[in-house]
């Protein structure tokens, strides 16, 4: 691959993962809704489908989700506190880290790698960082912002028990969150996907209510 065709693939942030996907050896592995993955020295993203993300720390379920585009790493299986588990029929591709490290060595785009990487890393912890600091209608807020499109459409699959579980709230108190916001007229529960009104969204997706 020559200059001009490596710059064609890095354009963009994502590009580097572009480049990977067309020079570098990957498995395709489909996972049926609920089943767990179990990733060992190997790196996979997300293609199509949702990847819900359980840490335990400290006792505590520290729970997310994962959406086409989005990496997930998975070093030593046995070690690893982190459970990925589909909560849609999901469509990944997954590299052995050990051979994407030592292409992309070669290729010297190893350092571009590891600082997307650690950027990527880095804007999902800042994330649950923020929503473990928040108040609990600040938290539900912030993961509609995180799951909204850019029209306020957030995905069908969403609902007020997933809500509380990314939010960290109790059921009752997203239920008297969402109510208060149908109320108010800025979300619309009674529409396939749920619709935010887009005047409440800027332009990273946060809501401002």
């Amino acid at each position: 691959m020559d200059f001009l065709e490596l710059q064609k693939f890095m354009h963009g942030k994502e590009g580097i993962i572009s480049y990977m996907e067309h020079a570098v050896p990957y498995k395709v592995k489909i996972i049926e809704k609920n089943e767990k993955i179990y990733l060992h020295n190997q790196l996979a993203v997300v293609k199509s489908g949702y990847i819900l993300e359980r840490t335990n720390s400290l006792n505590k379920d520290i729970v997310d989700i994962d959406v086409p585009g989005d990496l997930l790493v998975g070093l030593n299986k046995n070690a690893n506190k982190l459970v990925y588990t589909s909560y849609r029929k999901t469509k990944l591709i997954i590299f052995d880290i050990e051979e994407l490290f030592s292409f992309l060595e070669e290729k010297e785009l190893l350092s571009n790698f590891l600082f997307y990487l650690c950027e990527c890393l880095d804007k999902k912890a800042t994330f649950l960082s923020l929503v473990s600091r928040s108040k609990p209608e600040d938290r539900v807020k912030q993961v509609i912002g995180k799951l909204s499109s850019s029209d306020g459409e957030l995905p069908f699959w969403m609902n007020k028990k997933l809500l509380s579980e990314l939010s960290r709230s109790s059921i009752q108190t997203t239920n008297e969150i969402i109510n208060k916001f149908t109320e108010a007229g800025l979300l619309n529960l009674d529409s396939r996907p749920w619709k935010l009104n887009s005047s409440i969204l800027k332009d990273d997706n946060s809501v401002v209510i």
